[in-house]
């Protein structure tokens, strides 16, 4: 399911490669091994409304709170 990551532009030039070829990248032993730079973390945050039959809704976060000040509420 979804496209391969060989054909996403932004991993192709990550390794060194076309961005717009088409060949498969071997992300075991690649060519041009990615060097660390920087640093990047990723959330997604997720919902389901139980009354829906799990369907996924939409709504806005208006606060969020840390591990440690949830664990005093």
């Amino acid at each position: 399911m979804g496209i391969p990551l060989y054909r996403i532009k932004d991993i192709r030039v990550l390794y060194g490669e076309e961005p717009w070829a088409d060949s498969i990248i071997d992300f075991i032993s690649p060519c041009n091994k990615p060097l660390p730079k920087g640093h990047v973390i990723a959330t997604r945050i997720t919902s389901e409304n139980p009354d829906e039959v799990l369907l996924s809704i939409s709504l806005s976060i208006s606060r969020l709170l840390g591990a440690a000040a949830a664990e005093k509420n």
